[in-house]
């Protein structure tokens, strides 16, 4: 078991289960229907077991079979409590799956390819958000307009992600967003993506008369980040501190939404 925890690297990916629990709430308001929030949970933690661990095999850190027979017992139960849970959640499990799968796998390698990397990576944590509204009933109009703040955030890591990994990635043949751009372009962009949400929630707060009360939260989170940016100067850490500020924004916005 503790070998399975391990190469399932859990203690990487369990802070991103706060993606799905958002969308669960972002439909369910403060109702928790416990059966539906389990499927929920065990669907978004085996989806990013697979993830990952296919990750690795493909990345040939761990010479192991056994890794992807890990991986693929994880796909299987992604995609059986997907079923369990609604029609709407299996097809996009599918789509969430066949993306990381697509990411990883040596033929296509999507994380091989600038801009389109981190872009996968950002698509397939959105699937994951609208998985959790669908637990509860169907995806809202509300989750729908909400998914490319988490697409739009969750670039703007995987760009730290890169810049951070980029000696790396270099020598394991990987073309990176940041590699081919340069560290000081990635990091613009990932200035950009996270300061976009803004400006998507004001418009959307406009025309749909949503999310108005996030927008606070929002303008915080900028002006954390930017800070950081200002006095961080090693990107490691900078991803590390964002990685606590968007947590509490994460939960400032599910307490906002729900209370």
């Amino acid at each position: 078991m503790n070998l399975l925890l391990k190469l399932s690297r859990i203690k990487d990916w369990f802070h991103i289960l706060g993606i799905p629990i958002l969308g669960y709430f972002m439909v369910s308001g403060a109702t928790i229907e416990h059966l539906s929030f389990l499927k929920m949970l065990i669907f978004a933690s085996s989806s990013l077991a697979f993830a990952y661990m296919f990750n690795d095999y493909s990345d040939l850190k761990y010479r192991s079979s056994s890794l992807l027979i890990y991986s693929g017992v994880f796909a299987i139960v992604s995609i059986t409590v997907a079923f369990l849970i609604s029609t709407q959640a299996l097809s996009l499990a599918f789509l969430g799956l066949l993306t990381s799968f697509l990411y990883s796998f040596h033929l296509v390698r999507l994380k091989n390819i600038p801009f389109v990397s981190v872009s996968s990576n950002s698509l397939a944590l959105s699937i994951l958000f609208l998985v959790g509204s669908s637990s509860f009933g169907g995806v809202s109009t509300e989750a729908l307009l909400f998914v490319p703040v988490i697409f739009m955030i969750t670039v703007s890591f995987n760009i730290m992600h890169e810049i951070d990994h980029a000696d790396m990635d270099k020598m394991s043949g990987t073309r990176t967003t940041a590699i081919v751009i340069g560290s000081n372009m990635s990091l613009m962009m990932s200035h950009v993506f996270i300061t976009l949400p803004f400006f998507w929630l004001f418009a959307v707060n406009i025309f749909f008369g949503a999310y108005g009360q996030i927008l606070p939260l929002h303008l915080m989170l900028l002006i954390v980040y930017f800070m950081l940016v200002s006095r961080v100067r090693a990107i490691g850490k900078l991803r590390m501190y964002m990685r606590y500020t968007v947590i509490v924004y994460g939960l400032a916005t599910l307490y906002t939404l729900v209370i």
